[in-house]
């Protein structure tokens, strides 16, 4: 957990103003589904038959947040206002506790650092940690 809190500050350090919006429509246009929902990777043609996520279309997205939802452990995205009790700096808590920024940033259980072909510009990565942090919108918890 360490490691994240270090990974979160420079990337946060690195941090430039960003204009762009921060709404999960924007989010899985320009980062997820071209990064992460590839044919071969996270697309509804690889979901079929298989247990795994989408992101290669906005609803697919959605889905795939809601189906995470039920289990704390692999919550795709957490936002303040799901942390209970609350913490004493909750939105860090909440991109700490989302799977989605763990897998992103020091990889899964197995270390597997996700897109596994070449991972996401810090810029992409801060971009999605502060929608996280000003309570990720577009994402209905």
């Amino acid at each position: 957990m360490k490691w994240f809190a270090l990974l979160v500050c420079a990337f946060a350090a690195c941090a430039t103003t960003d204009d762009r919006p921060e709404t999960l429509a924007y989010i899985n246009e320009t980062i997820l589904a071209p990064s992460c929902g590839t044919t071969l990777c996270h697309s509804a043609m690889k979901r079929a038959g298989e247990e795994t996520y989408a992101f290669d279309t906005l609803d697919n997205t959605r889905a795939a947040f809601q189906k995470s939802k039920g289990n704390r452990g692999t919550q795709l995205i957490v936002t303040c206002e799901l942390l209970m009790p609350p913490q004493q700096s909750p939105c860090e808590q909440s991109i700490q506790d989302s799977y989605l920024m763990k897998v992103m940033t020091i990889g899964d259980a197995d270390g597997n650092r996700m897109p596994f072909d070449q991972p996401l510009p810090s810029k992409d990565l801060v971009f999605i940690a502060d929608w996280i942090r000003n309570g990720a919108d577009g994402y209905d918890p």
